[in-house]
């Protein structure tokens, strides 16, 4: 379906995942930039995407317990679509059923969900596409990053892999903090045409596992179970990978879709102009 899905994306792809080594980019980052901050100073930008979760195998011997949580909403995998100008953000899912819409702008910040049986979860959905679609937040990224790049033989394609750093993502707060996921770091993958247009972007967003972390700690204790005061949890900073989420954007057709601009306008429709 998506441009990005090209053989030459998948092995430079392989080419980041065993670290192979690729030409240095420093010299050309600018052009990746450039290419970024036009794609998002559009009037109107239409991204489709896919949202993936890869989870980390677990460690032999683990068990893990699962309390409560029973209503807790499905995480999003699956593809979906981008509208987004100077005023709105809309995310869509590209089925209806189960879907959702998610409305940013104007002041209000509104998520609508169809479903049978479960509704969504798209705290973690939203948060990481408002994030990465950030163009400021990317570019000056890419300043600090070690940006390497190879052409693409096949398609005249020019590829970008960089390491972005989790400060990208705000920190989780408040007294689960310490339990809670954080950004470690987003693996990122750009595709830009032989005319230097942003045709795709990959991002892997690597979360750290505190919870799967104090599990090992606990079986490497030989009890089964460790205690942990105030004074622990203050220093308690895990760096253990998690789950990645993998986000594909294709910025190649800018061509809305009959459902994502439908889905906009209800919501305005629904809610009225007096609360705009």
């Amino acid at each position: 379906m998506m441009s990005m899905r090209n053989r030459g994306l998948r092995l430079a792809g392989l080419a980041f995942a065993v670290g192979l080594s690729l030409p240095a980019a420093a010299q050309d980052t600018g052009k990746l930039k450039a290419a970024i901050e036009k794609a998002h100073a559009a009037p109107v930008l239409t991204v489709k995407g896919r949202s993936e979760k890869q989870e980390r195998a677990a460690n032999p011997g683990m068990t893990v317990v699962m309390a409560g949580g029973g209503s807790q909403g499905l995480p999003f995998n699956g593809h979906f679509e981008i509208w987004k100008d100077k005023e709105v953000q809309t995310i869509c899912s590209a089925e209806p059923i189960p879907g959702f819409v998610i409305y940013r702008g104007k002041g209000r910040d509104i998520a609508q969900t169809t479903f049978e049986r479960r509704p969504y979860d798209l705290s973690s959905l939203d948060l990481d596409l408002t994030t990465l679609l950030d163009s400021d937040k990317i570019t000056a990224a890419l300043d600090e990053a070690d940006v390497k790049s190879r052409d693409d033989a096949q398609t005249g394609n020019r590829l970008y892999l960089a390491t972005l750093p989790g400060s990208l993502f705000p920190k989780a707060t408040g007294p689960a903090m310490h339990f809670a996921p954080q950004v470690l770091r987003v693996e990122a993958t750009f595709t830009l045409d032989a005319k230097g247009q942003l045709q795709s972007a990959l991002y892997e967003v690597v979360r750290s596992d505190p919870m799967g972390s104090l599990q090992q700690r606990a079986l490497s204790s030989g009890g089964g179970s460790i205690t942990l005061d105030g004074a622990d949890l203050e220093d308690f900073e895990d760096t253990t990978e998690g789950a990645r989420q993998v986000y594909e954007l294709d910025y190649s057709e800018q061509n809305p879709s009959e459902r994502i601009e439908a889905a906009r306008k209800a919501i305005e429709t629904l809610l009225g102009t007096e609360h705009f």
